[in-house]
């Protein structure tokens, strides 16, 4: 898990993280995941990068995605209008143009997978 402060920018990393809730910097300023919480805007540069990249892939991935919230959702329609196959791993279909779709938990069907692709790279 890594953790920046808002304030200064100081990036600290498990398992150095200060207690609290939330928790401080040593500058004062509070301590924040290294992720985008849910009703943050992504950084634009960030976003940009995820349309290139959905935009050239061949296969995507959707795990455990509600694919409902924007932008992020436009993500697999962009694959899917260039080309990519979809492939959905979900405990319910979110996404109805998926070519192939696993109804499973992601930590149950991840291992699995990387296993099998892991076979067929030795083979």
């Amino acid at each position: 898990m890594e953790i920046y402060c808002l304030t200064c920018g100081k990036e600290y990393k498990a398992p150095n993280i200060p207690e609290g809730m939330p928790p401080h910097c040593s500058c004062g300023g509070i301590l924040k995941p290294n992720t985008v919480l849910f009703g943050e805007e992504l950084p634009v540069e960030v976003f940009m990068k995820a349309q290139e990249a959905a935009a050239t892939c061949r296969v995507m991935l959707l795990v455990g995605a509600s694919a409902i919230v924007h932008p992020a959702a436009s993500l697999p329609y962009l694959a899917k209008q260039h080309g990519a196959k979809i492939i959905e791993i979900n405990i319910e279909k979110a996404f109805p143009d998926a070519d192939y779709f696993i109804t499973e938990k992601a930590g149950t069907a991840l291992p699995r997978i990387v296993a099998e692709i892991r076979s067929v790279k030795t083979n």
